[in-house]
Parts: C-alpha cells; sequence; structure tokens
C-alpha cells in the first residue's frame, strides 16, 4: 500500500468532509484527470471517500450545514450542540462509526455471497422496489397536510434532479443542485436567526455502547440493503428507520453513523459481486482498475480500514480545540462565510448557470424547515431520476423536454 496515497487521501477527506458544499465526488473527478498513475489514484480515491466519512459530520453538527448524506444528522447533531453536548455528538459519531466498521467487516463474507442473489431477485422490480421506498420515505411525515408538503418538496426537487441530469447544462450538475438543496438553504436560515452557540461540556464522556449497540446493528443492515438500490443513500435509509424504530436525538445520530459506514463497505462489495458502482468513488474504482475480484476487494477494505482508523484519531483529536472556536464565532458571520465559498466554488466550477440552478435549489430546500417536513424529500433530485430510468422512461422524457 502507497503510504503517501493513503496520506493523501485521508487530507483529501478531511478538506471535502469539512468544507461546506465540497463533496469528494468533486475532489474524486478533478483527480481522475490528473494524470496521477492508477495504482497511486486507486488508494487516494478510496482513501479520499473513507476519511470523507468521518469529517462530513463536522460541518454537520457544528454549522447545521449538512451534505447529501449528513442532512438527518443535523436535526440531532446540531440540537446536541445547542444542548452544551457537541463533544458527546463528535464521541458518538467516532465510536459508532469505528463499531460499524468492526461489524461490516465482520460480515462482509456473508454479505457479498448474499447480494448476487437479492439484486437478480429486485432487479426486474427495481421500479416498484424505489416506489414503495419513496411512498414509505413520505408517509414518515405521517399527517396529509405534512406528506402533501413532502410529496410537494419531492416533485419540485425531482423535477429539477430529472431536467439537469438529463439536459447538460453543466459537466457536473449535482454540485450546485445537492449545494443549493441542502448547504446554501441551510446557511441561508440560519442567518435569518440569531441562535448563539452556548459553551460547551469539556468533561469526559462515557458512552455506553449497551445503549446504542442496536442502533449501530440496525444502520450495519440498512448499508447492506442501500448498497442493492439506486438513488438510496444514507438520509433515506435512515428516515425510513423511522417507520419501525422510535429514534431518540443521540440514537439517531449513532444510527445516521453506522449507516455511513457500512454503506461504503458494501457499497464496494456491491461492485465486486454485482458489478454495480453506487458512488462517485465506486465508478472511479471501476474505471481505474475493471473488474474487481476478491483479493482485490479485500485490498480496497483494508484501505477504508486503515483510513476511518486514522481519521477517527485526528476526529477526536481536533474536537476539544475546534469546540472552543465555535462558541466563540458569531453564528451571523459564520454562515455568511460559508454561503460565500459555497457561491465562489459553483462559480469557479459551473458558472453562471451553475449558479442559477443553485439559486433554484435552493429556494427549494428552504422550504421543508418552513413548511414543517423533513429536508430528506429533497434528495426526489436523485430519486426522481432513478424512477424515470428504470420505469423505461428516459427516452420520452428526453423528447418532452427537449420538444
Amino acid at each position: 500500500m502507497d503510504v503517501l496515497a493513503l496520506l493523501a487521501g485521508i487530507v483529501g477527506g478531511a478538506l471535502s468532509g469539512l468544507v461546506p458544499g465540497l463533496h469528494n465526488n468533486t475532489l474524486t473527478a478533478a483527480l481522475m484527470v490528473s494524470g496521477l498513475p492508477a495504482a497511486f489514484l486507486v488508494v487516494v480515491v478510496i482513501a479520499l471517500a473513507a476519511s470523507h466519512q468521518i469529517f462530513e459530520f463536522i460541518p454537520a453538527i457544528f454549522l447545521g450545514v449538512p451534505d447529501s448524506e449528513t442532512v438527518v444528522s443535523v436535526l440531532p447533531g446540531h440540537r446536541l450542540l445547542l444542548m452544551g453536548k457537541g463533544l458527546l455528538a463528535l464521541r458518538l459519531v467516532a465510536a459508532s462509526c469505528l463499531f460499524a466498521l468492526v461489524i461490516s467487516v465482520a460480515a462482509l463474507p456473508l454479505v457479498a455471497a448474499f447480494l448476487p442473489a437479492a439484486y437478480a431477485a429486485l432487479e426486474p422490480w427495481m421500479f416498484w422496489v424505489l416506489l414503495v421506498a419513496v411512498g414509505a420515505l413520505l408517509w414518515t411525515e405521517r399527517k396529509p397536510k405534512l406528506i402533501a408538503a413532502a410529496c410537494l418538496v419531492f416533485g419540485l426537487s425531482g423535477a429539477l434532479g430529472a431536467l439537469v441530469l438529463a439536459v447538460p447544462f453543466v459537466t457536473d450538475p449535482l454540485l450546485p443542485a445537492l449545494s443549493g438543496l441542502f448547504a446554501i438553504s441551510a446557511a441561508l436560515l440560519a442567518m435569518s436567526g440569531r441562535v448563539k452557540i452556548p459553551p460547551q461540556q469539556t468533561a469526559d464522556i462515557d458512552i455506553k455502547l449497551r445503549a446504542f449497540g442496536p442502533y449501530i446493528l440496525l444502520g450495519c443492515i440498512l448499508g447492506a440493503v442501500v448498497g442493492l438500490l439506486p438513488g438510496l443513500g444514507v438520509a433515506q435509509a435512515a428516515v425510513l428507520a423511522l417507520i419501525f424504530v422510535p429514534v431518540l436525538s443521540a440514537q439517531f445520530l449513532a444510527l445516521v453513523a453506522s449507516i455511513s459506514i457500512s454503506n461504503l463497505v458494501y457499497g464496494f462489495a456491491a461492485l465486486a459481486t454485482i458489478g454495480k458502482a453506487r458512488s462517485g468513488a465506486a465508478v472511479a474504482v471501476r474505471d481505474l482498475l475493471g473488474t474487481i475480484d476478491p483479493s482485490t476487494l479485500a485490498f480496497i477494505i483494508g484501505i477504508i480500514v486503515v483510513s476511518i482508523a486514522v481519521s477517527i484519531v485526528f476526529l477526536l483529536l481536533l474536537a476539544r480545540p475546534m469546540l472552543r472556536a465555535i462558541s466563540t464565532v458569531d453564528p451571523l458571520k459564520l454562515n455568511a462565510a460559508v454561503l460565500l465559498f459555497l457561491t465562489a466554488l459553483i462559480w469557479t466550477l459551473t458558472g453562471l448557470v451553475g449558479l442559477g440552478i443553485a439559486g433554484i435549489a435552493a429556494a427549494i430546500g428552504i422550504l421543508p424547515p418552513l413548511l414543517g417536513i423533513r429536508r430528506t424529500h429533497g434528495m426526489g433530485v436523485i430519486l426522481m431520476p432513478a424512477l424515470i430510468y428504470f420505469a423505461g422512461a428516459t427516452s420520452a422524457f428526453l423528447a418532452a423536454v427537449m420538444g
């Protein structure tokens, strides 16, 4: 294993995780056209994806500015921060990720053997499976008025996603779309209030895994399920779990963290066993290596284990200094800086058209908090195109859009 490549990937994942709106897929895409040797790139890409899973929780908890995967962690994580328990939130994320990694790797041979048969059984029914999953996601709002509001947000974000993915407005349309739906809208809403972050408890905090173990195990199972279904991600899996499990704030955070890690592990297992790439990192590895055999999968898992372990250590080392710093920053100025950065990033990478997409997406992303529904319904931006594809209606949609 190339140590330099491993460290570069971990640093890159920390950068993409800590900087709001900067997804690891963006850095991966840049690396793929860098001209670096394939063997070096493989290690960097995998380590980057693994490290990102850890560090992406920091802005979600501290700033309330998530990406598409950590959007559901904002409420419990940010609530703990506002209760003075930000350190607990970070340590809980670290512990959950570590134990989810152990469970996922231990169960990998069984899951890898099960995936091909499961996917073969599901593939002819994928449209209906996704449709039922979307229906269940909307149904979690319970009340008719809220379900109607969720349908509105899902429909608007879905129409935006279907349009920008069907018509090549910009090279990476999901960057401005997802940034607008989640990060920019969150920053705008945060700037409209004057919530002050209270002093944080810095005493040693004991996390009783007996209370969180069932949620971590459930997260590992859901991570494997997500690997089978295109368009569904960590956020959707966590919200769907609410149908069956009454989840409290801290437990929900543990659930999201464990889904994130198991989804990473089993995503590469899906690539090796059924040839389906469910993430930007998996797509890049497939392009670089082609067929993934068992020994290559073992090598990939080894990189993931080392990268996550190192990232967790750095996360815990950074926790106290970051908590002290965040308590002294004016939230208005902080979110204004985040907003300016996101605007500059989108302008640089996608131009004026990208800013237009981000603006439309942000207008949609502001709706869920105002309507009292979950922000995960904005993931219609990915789910709707998947539904159109599996319905066999892509050509008809393109003909309708292009006139």
